[in-house]
């Protein structure tokens, strides 16, 4: 294996560093635009680069809109990952689930506002793409019913099919972060202790409400 001269690390680094600007110049304006709604162009404007500057990192629009999904909704899955592999009583590790959803939405807003985007247009993106992010989505939604399903097996969670209840929590959860991204004051017109304790009682079995 051939190693990188010192030379070649800068240029990497600098080429990573570039391409981490791109990408958060394009999830800032595909959110708060919509992603048919924004150029290329726009987006090199933003860098301060060319649009030819800009192909060099990523081949066509499509594919920078599949970077940017996965840079953030890779380590998203991961998170919801950990909470299905994680011991505990099924409705707490729903709750720390919820909670770390809205953590990662607050930290990362104009993220949530373009898959809501993407959502609500029907996945108006190619194909491929396309059927991509609905994968995504079903491998979320296969993983937040598998702590539901950990819940009624402990009896902590209630009774139901448990595909069902994890696209009832994911709507839920949609209707807080969108609640907060797009109220003018930033909040979501209810206390987030308040929220959670509403999920709580939605799911949980009579004993385990609280």
């Amino acid at each position: 294996m051939t190693t990188a001269s010192p030379r070649e690390l800068r240029q990497r680094e600098q080429a990573e560093r570039v391409r981490e600007r791109v990408l958060d110049a394009a999830e800032e304006l595909f959110g708060r635009h919509g992603f048919r709604e924004t150029s290329l162009r726009q987006v090199a404007e933003r860098c301060e680069m060319s649009v030819g500057a800009l192909y060099l990192h990523l081949p066509n629009k499509d594919e920078l809109l599949r970077a940017v999904i996965d840079r953030r909704g890779l380590p998203l899955l991961d998170r919801i990952r950990s909470f299905a592999e994680a011991d505990g009583a099924g409705i707490d590790l729903l709750v720390g689930l919820v909670r770390s959803e809205i953590m990662f939405y607050r930290a990362y807003p104009d993220f949530g506002r373009l898959m809501s985007r993407l959502y609500s247009s029907g996945l108006a993106v190619s194909p491929q793409l396309s059927e991509d992010i609905a994968n995504g989505y079903t491998d979320a939604m296969r993983l937040e019913a598998e702590v539901i399903q950990r819940g009624q097996r402990d009896g902590t969670i209630c009774g139901g099919d448990a595909d069902s209840l994890a696209r009832m929590l994911a709507s839920m959860v949609g209707a807080y972060r969108n609640a907060e991204a797009t109220r003018p004051d930033g909040t979501a017109g209810i206390a987030e202790e308040q929220f959670v304790e509403m999920v709580r009682r939605a799911f949980a079995t009579p004993a385990t409400a609280g």
